[in-house]
């Protein structure tokens, strides 16, 4: 026999692509009873025969919900334009076993063709996959692919057997070959070998966990591996209840993004209306609604509250309410950031000015001249050091700062209150130089400037990582700088600044005066950040929601508890030049009254105008 050249091999291919063109027109022209005809070998039974004959799947305990059967009907259909499925559904409603259906059933319709490849456009050599992704290996393999494996065994033999499936050979121990070079894979998030598949069909199972790995990048992963290769037939789901405490906020978003794209199905169905199970009613979760009736409401009904369920500030309006006008506030010459600074990178670095283009010089910040120290008060310089590398992701790491002082306030029962007062906040990326890194070079030439304008700088704090240099040379420069370093922002600094700030968001002036408050101005990045922190009960950490960023936040929330908690050596100083260790702070509260008589009448004033 005469052996194939590779241009016989390219021809034939050709030939055959050439073939499978003509086929589609065929299809693409043909009535229903035509389509038939030329597209299946054998016409596939309905759904509910599928799903619930002992021939086939044999399901038939109680079979399918009508919004099961909505969204299996959705799914069951290549031709109908809609390639994009997000099922927000309650717990308990039965997501993995609608997923395994839809495989099931969609593999079974591709046996029923002729030519599945000639259909879909690509060579027969290729291999067409269908694939679940779960957030952890273990939910792949044991929640969705162990029960599918059990339901392969006990079909009957009309569903896959006489197509040439072998039950006994062909369900390996990651993956299921199906004749027409049909497989179908379980993988989960963690795992980094998922691309480069002909993927027709996938379901992002549990994509709303906080475990499920990028989830946005697997969720783009797998509409490019589709769309690229099968252009408009292919079927991409994402299935999840939503959670509490642990949600990523994955699936509320893709159901807000997509609930109007004419290619996308999207519903919300509580637990009891998507189960067919006739005993799960609301009524059998009423211990949950009894315990926490707005975290069931979350996971059951798919009803979450208005704000973010784990968000460290969930009174937003409080939070802007608490920042002043940053008119006269806002000591760079450089304009503030937009509003859409995070969609824009490159807005921090060049904005226009005047009708002309300006471009910070980071080296040189140039600060407005009514910018300078006031005599007497030592200040802070909080920061927090990033690397700021512009390929780490759209805007690279920051090094977020806070630079601030602290203003004294008398109560009415003689207790000294600090009230922070935030002078500056910045964050530089690695935008802003030209090695498209961060320069500590800038940090240092930034205290040198506050330096020459009057700013006492007596207290530091820098995150521990990458700062002992820096640390250093502040000790050398300045002398009596006290340099503090963590590894973390603590849940305590938060809370601290979270009291702070609901205090002074507040309309009861006396809840201003029982802690102060805090005196900061707007600045778009920092109600950007403060905005979308969340709250990691779990951990017992703040964090901030994915694709946001904490840099200016974790800076300013270590301001506001050093200038609570460091001795207040410039109280004591403006006092009467003695130190703290030579006066108790009894013994001045006996004799500051007449001292505060004006300053008691004057913070009054200003807190009852805020």
């Amino acid at each position: 026999m005469k052996k194939k050249t590779t241009n016989e091999n390219l021809i034939s291919e050709i030939k055959g692509l050439l073939n499978q063109k003509a086929y589609v027109g065929k299809i693409s022209t043909a009535n229903e009873k035509e389509l038939k005809s030329i597209l299946y070998e054998e016409g596939p039974v309905d759904i509910d025969t599928f799903v619930t004959s002992k021939q086939y799947l044999g399901q038939n305990l109680y079979g399918l919900s009508e919004a099961q059967r909505k969204v299996l009907e959705v799914a069951d259909d290549f031709e109908n334009g809609i390639n994009y499925l997000i099922l927000w559904v309650g717990k308990g409603g039965g997501k993995d076993f609608i997923t395994r259906i839809i495989f099931l059933r969609l593999v079974y319709k591709l046996l029923c063709m002729r030519s599945p490849h000639a259909y879909l456009g690509i060579p027969s050599t290729e291999i067409i996959t269908f694939l679940n992704v779960a957030a952890s290996a273990d939910q792949a393999q044991n929640v969705f692919f162990e029960p599918l494996k059990n339901m392969l065994k006990s079909s009957g033999e009309s569903a896959f057997i006489k197509f040439g499936f072998n039950p006994e050979t062909d369900i390996k121990e990651r993956m299921i070959v199906f004749p027409k070079n049909i497989i179908l894979l379980s993988g989960h998030s963690e795992a980094d070998t998922l691309e480069g598949k002909n993927v027709l069909v996938a379901v992002a199972d549990e994509i709303d966990a906080k475990t499920f790995r990028n989830p946005e990048k697997m969720w783009t992963m797998l509409r490019s591996s589709s769309r690229s290769r099968f252009f408009g037939k292919e079927k991409i789901m994402a299935i999840s209840y939503m959670r509490f405490s642990e949600s990523n906020g994955m699936i509320k978003k893709l159901y807000e993004e997509h609930v109007f794209k004419k290619d996308s199905f999207v519903a919300k169905y509580p637990t009891w209306v998507f189960n067919p199970n006739p005993n799960i009613t609301k009524e059998t979760f009423a211990s949950e609604y009894e315990l926490n009736p707005e975290e069931a409401r979350t996971i059951y009904e798919c009803e979450p509250p208005e704000y973010s369920i784990d968000s460290f500030f969930k009174d937003i309006e409080k939070l802007r309410k608490a920042m002043k006008p940053p008119e006269d506030r806002w000591p760079l010459k450089f304009p503030l950031p937009p509003e859409d600074f995070y969609r824009r990178p490159l807005s921090e670095v060049i904005r226009e000015v005047d009708g002309s283009l300006v471009e910070l010089d980071p080296y040189n910040l140039e600060f407005h001249d009514w910018f300078v120290g006031k005599p007497g008060v030592d200040y802070f310089f909080i920061g927090d050091p990033g690397l700021g590398k512009v390929a780490d992701s759209k805007t690279g790491d920051s090094f977020g700062l806070t630079i601030g002082h602290r203003e004294y306030i008398l109560s009415n029962n003689g207790k000294i209150l600090v009230r922070p007062v935030v002078d500056f906040v910045f964050r530089f990326t690695g935008h802003m130089f030209k090695e498209k890194e961060i320069q500590i070079e800038v940090i240092k030439r930034l205290i040198e400037n506050l330096l020459r304008r009057g700013f006492s700088l007596r207290y530091f704090y820098f995150d521990q990582w990458n700062s002992a240099y820096l640390g250093q040379w502040i000790r050398d420069r300045i002398v009596g700088a006290q340099v503090t370093y963590s590894k973390y922002v603590e849940y305590k600094h938060y809370k601290l600044l979270k009291e702070k700030i609901y205090s002074e968001g507040s309309e009861q002036s006396p809840e201003v005066l029982e802690n102060a408050g805090i005196d900061f101005f707007y600045h778009p990045i920092i109600f950007w950040e403060l905005s979308n922190l969340i709250e990691d009960k779990v951990k017992g950490k703040i964090d901030h929601k994915p694709d946001t960023s904490k840099d200016i936040s974790d800076t300013l929330a270590m301001f506001v508890w050093m200038a609570e908690h460091y001795p207040k050596n410039d109280f004591f100083r403006n006092i009467d030049d003695q130190s703290e260790a030579e006066i108790s702070e009894n013994e001045i509260i006996k004799n500051l009254h007449e001292h505060f008589k004006k300053t008691l009448v004057e913070g009054r004033r200003k807190i009852r105008n805020l």
